[in-house]
């Protein structure tokens, strides 16, 4: 076997991998995004009035359902990466901006569980990079370490650059937490 048909069966593979992705993730949402919209009807009173149990239970189905919906748009928007039907949009991005706005996300799609996240971003620093996708990453990786803190652990979000490179971290307050992440960004653009 050459080298050159198996890199081509790899190719061959990771673009079906990436468009089964595709179709499935929308296989998921079209009936997710229906449950949720009856749910807001019923929640708005449309089919009657609810009691106050029957309320709070609806407001678990469409946290729950929402929470679900951006982790299927998650999927949706990897595959098309990956496929390449949807590529990068590069621009500077505040650091500041994407982590604020990363937490807020994070902290909307894990609760009721508390978070308690921690920013220590350099003042100032700007990332060449597509500041959705850039959003995306932080959100998923606060989620992540949110779940592994303990209680009173604080998610803490580092953002330092050097002029040239940026090193993004975010970790737990609790030492034997396994999530830790480091990611290395430029923070100008290539030439």
């Amino acid at each position: 076997i050459s080298l050159g048909l198996v890199g081509s069966e790899m190719c061959i593979r990771d673009r079906l991998k990436n468009e089964f992705l595709y179709v499935i993730s929308y296989e998921l949402r079209t009936p997710l995004t229906t449950i949720t919209g009856f749910a807001d009807l019923l929640r708005a009173g449309v089919a009657g009035d609810l009691s106050e149990r029957q309320g709070e239970y609806l407001d678990d189905i469409l946290s729950a359902g929402g929470a679900f919906i951006a982790l299927v748009d998650d999927i949706i928007d990897v595959a098309a990466i990956e496929a390449g039907r949807a590529p990068l949009e590069r621009t500077p991005t505040s650091a500041a901006d994407a982590v604020a706005k990363a937490a807020s996300d994070a902290a909307e799609r894990i609760a009721p569980q508390p978070l308690n996240i921690a920013p220590n971003v350099q003042y100032g620093l700007t990332l060449d990079a597509d500041a959705e996708r850039l959003c995306q990453i932080f959100t998923r990786l606060i989620m992540v370490a949110g779940r592994y803190a303990r209680d009173g652990d604080a998610v803490v979000v580092t953002a330092k650059g050097d002029g040239e490179w940026a090193i993004l971290t975010v970790t737990t307050g609790n030492i034997d937490s396994v999530s830790y992440t480091h990611l290395t960004l430029p923070t100008t653009p290539y030439v």
